[in-house]
């Protein structure tokens, strides 16, 4: 019997930096299911290096839970509830959490690497209302402004392939 087998076929990855150095992670994430099972009864969606917190989630998610990951850190593992989601059928999943620390507030840095497990990854940074973006390793595909806060926007197209985060953020001058 072949275990099932999830795909990450789309993601949109937005990360708020909060101004105490925490950030929120919201994820939603388009899947595909595969392999014999009679139904898909979890799934583990993201990892982080420190413990989440304020988890929230939509249906079909019936729970999320933080388990220790098996090298270190934290994965959140989405749970279904029965036959919601069969073999070869596409799915979405919407969850959100929080992380502290996320970045560097004494620094002003924000310094991560992300492995690409989706076809197609959009990782976006709303920066603090008091912040904008000051240098990048590598700058952002677009830099746009919602609700006042500068929104960095990187493209991630490689599959299976590590992205490096590495900016520093200055605060915006007041007039």
């Amino acid at each position: 019997m072949l275990k099932p087998r999830v795909d990450k076929l789309r993601q949109i990855v937005c990360i708020e930096l909060l101004e105490n150095g925490a950030g929120r992670w919201n994820y939603e994430i388009e899947c595909f299911a595969q392999g014999r099972f009679k139904w898909l009864k979890g799934y583990a969606f993201a990892r982080a290096k420190y413990t989440p917190y304020n988890v929230f989630w939509q249906p079909s998610i019936e729970f999320v839970n933080v388990e220790k990951g098996k090298f270190g850190g934290y994965a959140l593992v989405a749970y279904f509830p029965p036959n919601t989601i069969f073999p070869n059928s596409k799915f979405t999943l919407n969850a959100s959490f929080e992380v502290y620390p996320t970045w560097d507030k004494e620094r002003l840095r924000f310094l991560e690497r992300f492995f690409n497990d989706a076809f197609s990854t959009i990782i976006k940074f709303i920066l603090p209302a008091s912040f904008m973006l000051n240098w990048s390793i590598s700058p952002p595909h677009e830099v746009l402004e919602e609700d006042g806060k500068q929104v960095l926007m990187w493209r991630l197209l490689k599959f299976k392939a590590v992205y490096e985060f590495n900016f520093t953020l200055k605060p915006i001058e007041e007039i």
